[in-house]
């Protein structure tokens, strides 16, 4: 009884020193992408670790698209770009390319100004590459190509991501 008092506590011990020599825990969720938002002066992307929760690319896009739409309403140093329209973003992976559609509601909803359209276009493209098995993003609009978002970015580029924002 006395070996197998002493074998659980060095059990206990080599456990807690993996836990706080390491940081975390097998059990816990690990950071496996970025998620991008705008700061509150609409001059830069501001990048957050995240858990998609999905080896997915397909779900794990999904997740983040839906995020975005989520927003940070909270956080006083992020800014809000998209609206917040529930289904306003979806997206499918065809060879390591993210295809975006916006809905028509979220594009006329939209504010119609060419630095929250920059942002808002590559607040998409950083996040969604951060996830493994995707390279690049294109997006449609109500489902179809289209050449302007809300006027001034041209559209039908595929996109690849841009950290100097």
């Amino acid at each position: 009884m006395k070996k197998f008092t002493i074998l659980m506590l060095i059990c206990f011990l080599s456990v807690s020193f993996y836990r706080g020599h390491f940081g975390q825990t097998l059990l816990e969720p690990v950071p496996n992408a970025k998620i991008y938002y705008v700061d509150r002066q609409l001059h830069r992307l501001i990048p957050v670790e995240c858990y998609t929760g999905s080896d997915n690319a397909q779900k794990s896009a999904q997740k983040m698209l839906d995020e975005l739409i989520l927003g940070q309403d909270s956080n006083s140093e992020i800014l809000r770009t998209i609206p917040p329209i529930q289904n306003g973003l979806s997206a499918r992976i065809e060879n390591r390319t993210a295809i975006v559609d916006i809905s028509d509601e979220l594009a006329a909803a939209h504010t119609v100004s060419p630095d929250n359209e920059r942002l808002t276009i590559y607040q998409i493209v950083n996040s969604l590459t951060s996830i493994d098995g995707i390279d690049c993003v294109k997006f449609t609009i109500g489902g179809k190509t289209s050449k302007k978002f809300v006027g001034f970015v041209n559209m039908s580029e595929i996109f690849t991501p841009n950290y100097c924002l």
